[in-house]
Parts: structure tokens; C-alpha cells; sequence
């Protein structure tokens, strides 16, 4: 789509399929597609590839796809861009065949690669769900993002072997904004709108939460391995919890600290406050029941400890851009 961007696909072990699936994920670097779904063949599998290009210098590649037996998807390409994967499955796994290296990214992780040609093969098991997201940071467009990345030792290359490659903990903040990304429901040019917004957002995230947050902590304030040990408690507590939570004041008589520093030092630890926490926690799971059980949204909203069906819509909205039901029926 770019200049110096040259991209091919093969379908290792279903070559007869090129046709129909990677001659068109080929075509989406030939500036051809702009918003475009490529469903892999019953025959093959289920789940889809698909790319979207809001505007210049800004590409979005979603992959959620289950294939009917073991597969490898090759990549042969020359970009002048930065690439972030994102994991959104319990695993992706890829590697380079010249050094004979793989990489695992298990679900929430993420890392970025630089620019350069290279040849990749990303592997797949039988029967297995994999949900992944890719975004490419071109220099015109971003390259203080660029710089800021090279300057914090964050990117990885292709050409290295697994060991050194730079994993990064995705917030979820950012995992919030990739849901929303994957759950758009504007049209026309609302849509192109909406995601070229998410997308900056989503760098500007990436940049400040994962990248200026990470290497900005200054060690003196690194707390106790005690502390750690009863913050990990804590989050324990709270999991196993999470549709009747216990109050400040319970959790903090469990670890004997002050109401104060478990809230600071939770915000320290996890990024985010305890408040925020639970409530992240109770719509990760009820979208889990939804997904994956065959329940109503009622029983979905009672099983996360809300009893207020508006109440719930309202947050569950919040988190991913739909109301229960319309994520429901998207999905």
C-alpha cells in the first residue's frame, strides 16, 4: 500500500487455496482494500483475516481464526514500518525458518518490530482459536512513537532469536480501546472516523501507558517483596471475589496495611485502582459467558453481582462499546 512495503502469503500444506484466502490478504498491501473481511473456507477452517486503512500512513490487521488442522501461514515482506502485535487469545505463536526461532505471546502481551525485510511463519494447531491484532507505525505518520520506542530498547527484530525479544504487558486501557476497534458498529465514513480516532488513541496509550510508564519508575519507589507478596494476595482475593467484593477496609485488615497505602500501592502495582479493578474484572467475565456460553444477559449481569440491568448495560457499554446485548449479536 506504501511505498517499500511488499507483502506475499502462503498457506503451507492447502496450497490450493491460495486463490481464495492468501491471494487476497496479498492484495491488501496493493492499496486494493481499505476495510476488508477475507473468511478462510469451511473446508479450511472458520474465523477471518481482515485489514482495515482508515486513512494514509494507518493499517489495523485483525486475525481471529480456527483452522481444521495443523497449518503454518508463511510471510514473506519488506516494510519501512514498525509493527505491534497484540495477543488477544490464550496464545500466538510465530517464528523465523532461517534461524529457526519461535516466539510465544501468551494472552494481554504484546511487542513491536522494527522495520526491515524479513520472513516469518505463524503456526497453527488444530481446532485451536487465535485472535490476534496488528498495528503498523509508519514513519510519516509517527515517528516520535517511532524514536521513543528505539530510545527504550523496546524493538525487536525478526533476524534475533526468541530470547531476545522484548514482551510488554498490554494495560487494560489498551485492551479496552482494541475492543472497541473490533466492535464497531458505525458505517460509511462515521466508520473511517471512528477508527482512525481509536487508532491514535491507541498509540497515544501505547506510548504513554506501556513504553514512558514501564522505564519511568524510579527504583527508590520500588515497594517490599512483603508488599508484592500481599498486593499478589489481594488480587487473588478480589478475583475469586469479584461478584461480591470485599471493601477497602476488609482488604486491607487481610494484609495489615492502611487503607491509604493498599490503595496507592495497588494503583503502583497494577496500573489501576482497586475500584477499577473489579469493575474491569466483572465485565471481562460476563463478555466470557457471553462468548462462550449459551446464557441470557440477565444471568450473565447476575453472575458478576448486578441485579440493576441498566446499571450493568451502562458499564458493560463503557468497557467495550456495546451494550450486552448488541456485543451478543455481533459476536
Amino acid at each position: 500500500m506504501y511505498e517499500n512495503t511488499k507483502t506475499k502469503y502462503e498457506l503451507f500444506h492447502d496450497q490450493h487455496v491460495y486463490q481464495d484466502t492468501c491471494f487476497p490478504m496479498t492484495q491488501q498491501f496493493c492499496g486494493i482494500m481499505k476495510d476488508h473481511v477475507i473468511s478462510l473456507p469451511p473446508n479450511i477452517g472458520v474465523g477471518y483475516f481482515r485489514y482495515i486503512s482508515p486513512s494514509k500512513h494507518m493499517e489495523l490487521y485483525i486475525s481471529d481464526v480456527t483452522f481444521n488442522k495443523k497449518s503454518v501461514l508463511s510471510e514473506r515482506t519488506c516494510r519501512n514500518s514498525y509493527s505491534i502485535s497484540f495477543c488477544f487469545s490464550d496464545a500466538l505463536e510465530w517464528g523465523n525458518p532461517e534461524i529457526k526461532s519461535r516466539v510465544l505471546l501468551k494472552r494481554g502481551e504484546c511487542c513491536v518490530y522494527g522495520k526491515g525485510s524479513y520472513q516469518a511463519e505463524n503456526y497453527y494447531e488444530a481446532g485451536e482459536r487465535y485472535i490476534g491484532i496488528g498495528l503498523e507505525l509508519h514513519p510519516c505518520r509517527f515517528q516520535p512513537v517511532m524514536d521513543c520506542l528505539m530510545e527504550k530498547k523496546v524493538v525487536s527484530y525478526f533476524d534475533r532469536s526468541a530470547s531476545n525479544i522484548q514482551k510488554l504487558k498490554a494495560t487494560r486501557t489498551i485492551e479496552s480501546i482494541l475492543s472497541q476497534i473490533i466492535c464497531c458498529n458505525y458505517t460509511d465514513s462515521l466508520k473511517s472516523l471512528y477508527l482512525e480516532g481509536k487508532i491514535l488513541e491507541l498509540v497515544s496509550n501505547f506510548s504513554n501507558e506501556i513504553i514512558l510508564e514501564k522505564y519511568s519508575v524510579n527504583k527508590q519507589n520500588e515497594m517490599s517483596i512483603s508488599d508484592d507478596a500481599n498486593l499478589i494476595f489481594i488480587q487473588k482475593i478480589i478475583n475469586e471475589n469479584y461478584a461480591k467484593p470485599l471493601t477497602i477496609s476488609e482488604l486491607a485488615k487481610k494484609v495489615y496495611m492502611s487503607e491509604s497505602k493498599l490503595r496507592a500501592a495497588f494503583r503502583q502495582r497494577f496500573g489501576i485502582t482497586i475500584y477499577q479493578y473489579v469493575l474491569d474484572k466483572r465485565m471481562e467475565k460476563a463478555r466470557e459467558m457471553l462468548e462462550q456460553q449459551n446464557c441470557r444477559v440477565r444471568d450473565a449481569a447476575s453472575s458478576v453481582g448486578y441485579s440493576n440491568m441498566s446499571h450493568f448495560s451502562e458499564k458493560f457499554r463503557k468497557r467495550f462499546g456495546y451494550n450486552p446485548s448488541e456485543y451478543l449479536k455481533n459476536f
